[in-house]
């Protein structure tokens, strides 16, 4: 589970937010000159990159708690104890709740889902906010008393175990279980749908997308309708409602999404292996390790070190980035709002491209300092 290998940057009016483990605190940068506007720290670790909704900012923290802060300012607006009570215990070598909030918050049409614990025999709590004022519209703490199969076919009461970024598709919540599959949530009352554990061990991962009647995850696809498993499909596919972007041999494939199938074919020792296969689209022709995301008519990738601007459309035969350059550092994530790209490093570093030649500015580390109240 590497959800916190790299800072999480998001963009919203102006202002980068970006959430630290190492420090417990949320920071805004100026989205232009990368100056610190604010800080504000929490009483745990934030391992998740804050969501953006109306104004506001929303991440959970290790210590138990959902937080909402004023963008522009870090006002402290409200805060939701998670927890049933507070206790404390030592959780990756720092101080913790024994329920932290490892369900990263999505917001859909004014409403705030996250999830707090992961330890199911201690109790898991998956929340609906209502994102304006933080009151509850609905908790499920049930899913911990579900008699169900875990890994190697052994029943015990237990089922997910949230850690990673949630996400809403119409009125299904999907909940990801870090190593595990994801689970399955209905919206608007809390009901867990499925949770195909023991079906499918260690096919999971903390991060997760849908549209229409498709999941990801985990570099596999499945039916959001029923949660079953179609095959796989490449490390973290890019979506848009008319392409699907993946990788496939080391190169980004774009296909239409109704035209995956799954394909299955039967090993030299019997076993069948499920793939997905699809019809017509096109590839672009350049080697890279990793695709990001699409900005505008751009795709962005990287190879190492190596950072690259692909096009969106068909290169037909074009088969070079539209800009190329080295970085200082391995990619970790990447965003892009108001021309401007930024890429967060493993090494620790965030960086800022655009369209115009300037002289870069350089900040040096320095240690968190002021406390947003």
């Amino acid at each position: 589970m590497g959800f916190d290998l790299a800072y999480e940057p998001v963009v919203m009016d102006g202002l980068v937010f970006v959430g630290s483990p190492a420090e417990d605190t949320v920071t805004a940068y100026d989205a232009a000159d990368g100056t610190v506007r604010w800080r504000f720290f929490a009483d745990g670790p934030v391992r998740f990159s804050p969501t953006c909704w109306e104004g506001k900012v929303y991440f959970g923290a290790d210590d138990g708690s959902l937080y909402c802060l004023d963008a522009q300012t870090g006002r402290l607006l409200w805060r939701f104890f998670a927890a049933p009570r507070q206790r404390l215990c030592l959780g990756n070598k720092r101080l913790t709740s024994t329920w932290p909030v490892r369900g990263a918050p999505v917001i859909s049409e004014g409403r705030l889902y996250f999830a707090a614990g992961i330890w199911p025999f201690m109790g898991v709590f998956v929340y609906c906010l209502d994102a304006e004022t933080g009151h509850e519209v609905w908790l499920n703490d049930g899913t911990s008393a579900v008699f169900m199969l875990q890994p190697h076919n052994s029943p015990a009461f237990a089922a997910i175990a949230p850690q990673g970024y949630m996400v809403v598709n119409g009125d299904r919540l999907i909940v990801p279980g870090g190593r595990s599959v994801p689970a399955c949530f209905d919206a608007n009352t809390g009901e867990m749908l499925y949770y195909h554990l023991s079906d499918f061990n260690h096919m999971g991962s903390y991060s997760a997308c849908s549209q229409g009647t498709l999941l990801f995850g985990c570099g596999r696809m499945w039916d959001l309708a029923s949660g079953r498993y179609s095959g796989s499909l490449g490390t973290d596919p890019v979506l848009t409602p008319e392409v699907l972007y993946h990788l496939k041999g080391g190169e980004v494939t774009a296909v239409s999404p109704g035209t995956v199938k799954q394909v299955e074919t039967t090993n030299d020792k019997g076993a069948v292996i499920r793939t997905l296969e699809s019809e017509g689209g096109w590839k672009s022709g350049v080697r890279v390790d990793r695709l990001w995301l699409k900005a505008g008519s751009r795709l962005y990738a990287s190879r190492g070190n190596h950072l690259m601007a692909l096009r969106a459309q068909d290169p037909k035969g074009e088969d070079t980035p539209l800009w190329e350059t080295d970085i200082d550092g391995t990619p970790g994530t990447m965003a892009a709002a108001a021309g401007r790209l930024y890429v967060s490093t493993l090494e620790g570093k965030l960086l800022c491209f655009g369209g115009a030649q300037v002289e870069p500015r350089t900040y040096p580390l320095s240690p968190a300092a002021g406390a947003s109240t």
